[in-house]
């Protein structure tokens, strides 16, 4: 092969790894330098605080989830789903709780109560008019967390 296509095979090859490592680094839940965040879009620190606002003391009233935070005070339970969605969403680095598997471990928790936790924060996200695309990414980051 002459000089130039082994240069075009290889500029090939630097390419294809660059876009499977954009891949790989957008599923980890990072941003490409420039882009804003999820937790950006949504409006950053307020509007997360509203989410959480909204949804948490709604799904501590829930016949099926109020069990789980009976002993949790509801300001502390409201602190640290706020930092659990603003890290979870791309915002800063706050949440400094135990992994979900940890926290959820021996409790008893299914799919259905997870399911049910994402329906009082979408309940919230559309009460505050927030766009259904937006919606759904949020859903998208918090869907993997089902089996934790």
């Amino acid at each position: 092969k002459s000089m130039e296509q082994q240069q075009k095979m290889i500029l090939a090859g630097v390419a294809a790894l660059g876009l499977v490592g954009l891949i790989w680094y957008k599923s980890q839940g990072q941003q490409v330098a420039g882009e804003k965040s999820l937790h950006d879009r949504l409006g950053g620190k307020a509007a997360i605080q509203a989410v959480i606002d909204i949804a948490i003391p709604a799904l501590r009233k829930d016949p099926e989830l109020e069990a789980f935070f009976a002993k949790m005070p509801l300001e502390y339970h409201k602190k640290m789903q706020f930092k659990f969605f603003t890290t979870a969403l791309g915002g800063p680095k706050i949440y400094d709780g135990a992994s979900m598997k940890a926290a959820h471990k021996g409790k008893g928790i299914t799919v259905r109560h997870f399911e049910l936790v994402c329906e009082y924060v979408v309940k919230a996200l559309q009460e505050l008019k927030v766009e259904e695309s937006l919606i759904a990414e949020v859903g998208k980051a918090l869907g993997p967390l089902v089996d934790e």
